[in-house]
């Protein structure tokens, strides 16, 4: 009770002391972004900045701090292998096929592999062999560490090669075991980690905290097509400080795969149209809500 009450206090203190950094407060929640992210920014920001001044500094403080890979260059260029890692659902077969037949346009088939450890989806392996099939690009499938190690040294004359894994819920216990079965395949993999735009952030973050481990090297936003906002996988994306290679927007192959663009990002997430909705908060219940949140905590 105690804190509820401390809470509600600082948002009366704010609204009177600071309605600036009150009014782009409520902007950025409606937008999805995190009360934490929130706080973070207003505190920083210059007092005499008002109204469109404020959001105007808020949006390029929010890109600034969206760090962005070179995809083109770290992936493609670079080459290596690459694990694309995830939840159930949130497109990486799709994603593996639209990375490939990029890879494939760049430096022909005869450099690029596939390898896939789902086994347990009907059809999954399917899938991906009737892309690679298109694509005139092999296809393996491993089932478990010792078929990875082998098939890895097999391939090692490929510039690029893609592994689909296996969906999996993020409290899974087998999501341990996948990361330690690419962290000791023989070959350095990197992880990257799909997550799904239309995700609410509560559920992002718990993604990100369990599929973290070592040798993740960033992510990619799938389904922004999807999101009513965008707000909650830039928020987790910000602060968990990943580094974003690739956002999809459809089923295509591979047109809806597009480099990441920090600017263009943001500015989507900060024009997002506001659509009524029974979880919008009125103006007077703002401070309930951090009230609440603070007795959760």
């Amino acid at each position: 009770m105690l804190q509820s009450q401390l809470a509600s206090f600082a948002w009366s203190d704010m609204e009177g002391k600071a309605p600036n950094r009150l009014e782009l407060f409520k902007h950025l929640l409606a937008m999805g972004f995190s009360a934490q992210l929130i706080r973070q920014l207003i505190e920083k920001m210059p007092a005499q900045y008002q109204a469109e001044v404020a959001v105007k500094w808020a949006r390029s403080a929010l890109a600034h701090n969206l760090k962005c890979a070179d995809a083109d260059r770290e992936v493609m260029d670079r080459g290596g292998i690459f694990a694309l890692v995830g939840p159930t659902g949130v497109g990486k077969t799709t994603t593996v096929a639209k990375l490939a037949a990029r890879a494939t346009m760049r430096f022909g088939a005869q450099h690029v592999a596939l390898i896939t450890t789902d086994s347990y989806r009907i059809g999954a392996q399917d899938q991906l062999r009737i892309y690679g099939k298109i694509l005139g690009v092999p296809v393996f499938s491993i089932q478990n560490e010792g078929d990875l190690q082998l098939t890895l040294a097999d391939l090692s004359n490929r510039h690029i090669v893609f592994i689909d894994t296996v969906g999996m819920g993020q409290r899974d216990a087998r999501v341990l075991a996948q990361i330690d079965m690419l962290r000791t395949a023989g070959r350095p993999i990197e992880r990257l980690l799909l997550l799904a735009a239309n995700t609410d952030g509560h559920t992002l973050e718990d993604v990100v905290k369990r599929y973290r481990g070592d040798g993740l090297s960033g992510c990619i936003l799938s389904k922004i097509d999807e999101a009513v906002a965008q707000g909650p996988s830039l928020d987790v994306i910000i602060r968990n400080r990943l580094k974003l290679y690739y956002v999809t927007n459809g089923q295509r192959v591979p047109e809806d795969l597009h480099s990441a663009n920090a600017a263009f990002l943001v500015d989507r997430a900060m024009r997002a149209q506001q659509i009524a909705s029974p979880f919008a908060l009125q103006a007077d219940e703002m401070s309930i809500m951090q009230a609440a949140q603070a007795g959760w905590l």
